[in-house]
């Protein structure tokens, strides 16, 4: 979306706004301060700026240019960055959107949903694609946004059976992919089909080929993390989850959950805490989990008892049992066994993790 110092976002309805990105570098006693300024050229009104200080003998070092354009593409590539704020704005606003939908505002709302998964945030995404024209529901980005709203029981089409749902998401994101085979944004759709089906291995390639294409993609890098680190691989997780929820704005709940297994790892149950608090608004499943095995190292009851209701209420786990819920997401064995270990101590009944009840 940034390149060579210009942006170009458009908004039906809304003006044209063409975003020039300058920058200046001047040594500030024993640092290097790197600024950025995000200028609206149609009204020169300076919407963003950010400063990084690198230290002066880290600043002559070779590819610390790299790791602040790393910095700011993190911010500017984020669909919370300031590049979209006008949209978002509009969209948090009364304002009616009827007659002024377009394949940008749709792909805000989608984000939106993205965000949040709420049945809400996915009715306006899929209205607003339903009412683009023809060519545009046929453009990749598209196809591939309108297939993960499908796959996910996202609005209306979510009525469908879960196999035919399925089936033709896979069909338009392929197309999608055949189509534009560079973008980052249609292989991390494909990448959430093939996880949610449970096929990691292909889900783990596409993550990876989403993240090769666009290191700006945060929602590609967290999913991408929770992943690897759901398969066991946490230490790989780990620079890419730190990216997406301490380099980019705002970040959503669902980027928490990599960062929750992160601080339990390193001890930092108050942290941990913290995360998995949050990280539970978005996964009912594994949020209310990672909180109570966080709670039990830090011996805060009152965390355990707060949770333990969540997990017993959760209807998957009600129908399959917790732990065969659990293993179709997570591949993490020792994970796992400290979920049993953790569950047990917290008063869950044994054969409620094995079987239904």
């Amino acid at each position: 979306m940034v390149g060579a110092g210009e942006a170009n976002v458009a908004v039906a309805g809304l003006p044209t706004s063409d975003y020039v990105l300058t920058g200046i570098v001047r040594p500030d006693g024993e640092v290097v301060q790197y600024s950025a300024i995000l200028t609206d050229s149609l009204t020169s009104t300076v919407v963003w700026n950010q400063t990084f200080a690198v230290p002066t003998a880290e600043a002559l070092q070779p590819g610390v240019l790299d790791r602040v354009s790393k910095s700011l593409s993190l911010v500017l590539g984020s669909p919370r960055g300031p590049l979209h704020a006008a949209a978002r704005q509009m969209l948090a606003s009364a304002q009616p959107i009827e007659g002024r939908f377009s394949p940008y505002l749709c792909r805000v709302l989608f984000d939106l949903y993205r965000e949040t998964g709420g049945t809400g945030e996915a009715a306006r995404a899929n209205a607003c694609y339903a009412a683009l024209s023809e060519d545009d529901r046929a453009s990749p980005p598209v196809l591939a946004a309108m297939a993960s709203l499908l796959a996910e029981q996202a609005g209306p089409v979510g009525e469908a059976a879960p196999e035919d749902r399925f089936t033709r998401a896979a069909e338009d994101v392929r197309r999608a992919i055949g189509m534009d085979a560079i973008s980052s944004f249609v292989w991390e759709q494909q990448a959430r089909l093939h996880e949610t089906l449970g096929e990691r291995a292909a889900a783990r390639a596409e993550f990876s080929s989403a993240v090769q294409l666009n290191g700006a993609n945060v929602d590609a890098l967290a999913a991408y993390a929770r992943l690897l680190a759901l398969g066991g691989n946490l230490a790989d997780a780990e620079a890419m989850a730190r990216d997406a929820a301490e380099a980019s704005p705002s970040p959503p709940p669902w980027y928490l959950g990599v960062p929750a297994l992160l601080a339990l790892r390193d001890g930092d149950f108050d942290r941990a805490i913290a995360c998995a608090e949050l990280y539970a608004q978005a996964d009912h499943e594994l949020g209310p989990i990672l909180a109570i095995m966080a709670a039990q190292r830090a011996g805060d009851s009152a965390v355990v008892n707060r949770y333990l209701p969540q997990v017993l209420d959760v209807t998957a786990f009600r129908a399959k049992g917790v732990l065969p819920r659990l293993r179709e997401r997570v591949g993490d064995d020792q994970l796992l066994d400290s979920i049993r270990t953790a569950l047990i101590q917290a008063g869950v009944p044994p054969m409620a993790l094995v079987r239904g009840f």
